[in-house]
């Protein structure tokens, strides 16, 4: 078998596994994990509420079960990405570069060796950017605009943390648009600030409340976890942003941990996730190195790493919000990820492929690399979050999952 054969093989596992993850979230009725995606306006308008309202509407005219609505369409989302990636992926040139930046930890097996990864709302950020590089190649500019808008509006309406990876879905437009001046994409840009300025707004201002918990609770205390009301996302609406920080950060920031070298809890998480971060994007960071634009962007050759950088700075905010940085980072991997597969099948980009110096025999040399790249990609994992502790990696997920079926 070929490295893209066994590739797809392992990528296509992924996909199973996740599925099966999802399946087993709406079976056991997660607080989290299916719980998120059941948030609606049924006690007004809320953050995260807009996919849930959406099918909550589908199960008052339809009487069908909300929970398994949603089941359905978290699997859609994760067949049509998946879909897209593969077709990516079937005409690119593999090297050992691209299998690494593969199966990094924090790529498509991030979700397998952290189950709590997997039917996350990221999953509508990955769809709806790899069908936008897939389509928009094929769509008349007139009508970008209103893409855009409205790719914007529901995603920052489902979660408003995706505010901080628009960059991600506005690099397909500049390679596609190739703008030279600012002025020709004005129009573009003063849009998208006024959505993601009124996303920012709405989400400060309707927060949640006590009595939104308790009527989204009810509408569908049926089908949501028994303790809806007390634990897990929907709970969680009641708490403002400064009690999110407070509890996740603050009431951590002055533990002292016995015989370690850090002064506090968030010293070393800081350390180790950014450590993690290093040692997780390094192959992809060799990708993007080893690939130069052909097109002019604003009228210059942009320096192709930037567009790595430049996004990965932008999401900084919500680490500061948030504690769930393994998932934050697998976000931005894999929005990088889809970014370079785009650009290289529509050749809008080149990339120096690695040389292959043993293709045949099985020397020392392929024999080290095959036990490097197995322990580097499927040894260890990122932790999801909240924990400064290296995951066990393939062999104790393949055994936990089974154990679940």
């Amino acid at each position: 078998m070929t490295k893209k054969n066994v590739s797809l093989f392992l990528i296509f596992l992924s996909l199973i596994i996740v599925i099966n993850n999802s399946l087993r979230f709406y079976r056991n009725k997660t607080a989290y994990e299916m719980g998120d995606w059941l948030i609606n306006y049924q006690g007004g308008f809320v953050r995260k509420g807009l996919i849930g309202e959406f099918f909550f509407q589908i199960h008052k005219f339809a009487d069908l079960n909300p929970a398994l609505l949603i089941l359905f369409f978290i699997i859609f989302l994760y067949l049509s990405y998946y879909f897209v990636i593969a077709k990516f992926l079937k005409k690119i040139v593999f090297d050992k570069i691209l299998l690494f930046v593969l199966f990094s930890p924090i790529a498509f097996f991030f979700p397998v060796f952290n189950s709590k990864a997997s039917a996350r709302k990221e999953i509508l950020f990955f769809s709806a950017l790899s069908l936008l590089c897939y389509f928009l190649p094929k769509i008349d500019k007139k009508y970008f605009f209103y893409i855009y808008a409205s790719l914007f509006i529901i995603l920052g309406l489902s979660y408003e943390g995706f505010v901080f990876y628009y960059i991600y879905l506005i690099i397909p437009y500049l390679f596609i648009v190739q703008p030279q001046k600012i002025s020709e994409i004005k129009f573009f840009l003063l849009g998208s600030i006024f959505i993601v300025s009124l996303i920012i707004f709405l989400t400060f201002n309707f927060h949640g409340s006590s009595n939104h918990v308790e009527a989204i609770c009810n509408s569908i205390k049926d089908f949501a976890n028994p303790q809806c009301t007390t634990f897990g996302q929907i709970a969680f609406l009641k708490h403002d942003i400064s009690i999110y920080l407070g509890e996740k950060f603050n009431t951590k920031i002055n533990y002292l941990e016995p015989n370690s070298i850090f002064p506090n809890f968030i010293t070393k998480y800081i350390t180790v996730y950014f450590i993690f971060f290093l040692v997780c994007f390094a192959p992809i960071f060799f990708l993007y190195r080893r690939s130069s634009c052909i097109i002019l962007i604003f009228n210059k050759k942009i320096n192709f790493i930037l567009f790595l950088i430049i996004p990965l700075v932008t999401t900084i905010p919500i680490y500061v919000v948030g504690m769930d940085w393994g998932r934050y980072l697998h976000i931005s991997y894999l929005s990088s990820l889809i970014i370079f597969l785009f650009l290289i099948n529509n050749n809008l980009i080149t990339y120096k492929h690695k040389e292959e110096y043993y293709k045949n025999n099985l020397t020392f040399k392929k024999m080290f690399f095959i036990i490097f790249f197995v322990l580097f990609c499927f040894g260890w994992s990122v932790p999801f979050c909240c924990k400064t502790e290296i995951k066990s990696g393939l062999f104790r997920s393949i055994k936990i999952g089974i154990s679940h079926l």
